[in-house]
């Protein structure tokens, strides 16, 4: 099952580019609806050869973010981890998102968000990270059942 995630999140991808040539009202829902979809599956699938620390696309994302933030954060004498910054810079990227979809068309902040809120959320930690943690695998794992129910 976990190999379908792959395949799911290349689907959404490749849906999303080919409805990009149509043009109707509420199209900018739809794309960025599917490329949530296609990126945060890709995200969670599985790399069948790698170890369990370093499994998904955005494990290994996270797992580089924290490396390097702790490693910045350690010339400068601080003690704080790389789950504080990460949380913050979450948190600025939700408000940026809210921000740049109000004109109803997202743009980089939005895209950018997409992109990087599966590894952020995996460094962070706590309540709040747990529950966006949980609903970005309840989209991704969605993405499989979404393309089953299509195509059966």
């Amino acid at each position: 099952m976990s190999w379908i995630l792959w395949l799911s999140g290349i689907f959404f991808l490749v849906l999303r580019r080919i409805l990009m040539r149509k043009d109707f009202k509420f199209a900018w829902i739809l794309h960025y609806a599917l490329l949530i979809l296609g990126i945060w599956a890709l995200a969670y699938a599985p790399i069948p050869f790698l170890s369990e620390a370093w499994n998904t696309p955005g494990e290994i994302a996270a797992n580089i973010f924290e490396l390097v933030v702790n490693w910045v954060i350690g010339l400068f004498g601080g003690s704080a981890g790389a789950s504080y910054v990460a949380a913050v810079i979450l948190v600025l990227m939700l408000v940026g998102t809210v921000i740049d979809l109000w004109d109803k068309k997202p743009n980089a902040v939005a895209k950018t968000t997409v992109y990087v809120a599966p590894a952020l959320v995996l460094v962070t930690g706590g309540v709040v990270a747990s529950t966006l943690g949980e609903a970005i695998a309840w989209v991704g794992y969605a993405a499989p059942n979404i393309v089953m129910t299509l195509t059966s």
